[in-house]
């Protein structure tokens, strides 16, 4: 009997995450680099994890037990949501460890997705601590221009 229940809740949560599927789902990477982008569909709603890794200088991890250590690189997970309408999709999302929020438009054409950076700007916690985000903008445009071209890679 618990067997039939189990594998009935089971059938239908499947089911259910198969029926979220959407046409551009996946893993989306820009050759040569540490840049991926995972991207999923339910609905006309669509969200987009962005990780990347960048050298890291002048940082402290503190892992909670008294331990710590400078590493060498710091990995950055992002995430922008917003509505898909045909093949695009404008997100927002928190960047910069949550000091500003980034506006992007994302263009999914063939096995491509197209990112183009639109607005960034500085959020509470950046206004505490004195960011610029349209200044890290203008940084970030100058050192990997305004659009960047991702490839699916599954």
């Amino acid at each position: 009997m618990k067997f039939r229940s189990f594998a009935a809740i089971a059938a239908a949560l499947v089911s259910t995450l198969a029926t979220a599927a959407g046409p551009y789902d996946g893993i989306y990477s820009i050759p040569n680099t540490s840049e991926y982008l995972s991207v999923h569909q339910n609905g006309n709603r669509l969200i987009v994890g962005g990780f990347s890794t960048i050298p890291a200088s002048n940082i402290v991890f503190y892992l909670g037990d008294g331990q710590q250590f400078p590493p060498e690189r710091a990995d950055l997970w992002e995430l922008f949501s917003g509505d898909i309408s045909g093949s695009t999709v404008f997100v927002t999302g928190e960047i910069a460890y949550g000091a500003c929020e980034a506006d992007k438009l994302v263009e999914f054409t063939g096995s491509t997705a197209v990112v183009t950076q639109r607005f960034i700007r500085t959020t509470s916690v950046g206004f505490r601590y004195g960011i610029n985000c349209p200044a890290y903008q203008d940084f970030l445009i100058s050192r990997f221009g305004f659009t960047r071209t991702y490839v699916r890679v599954f």
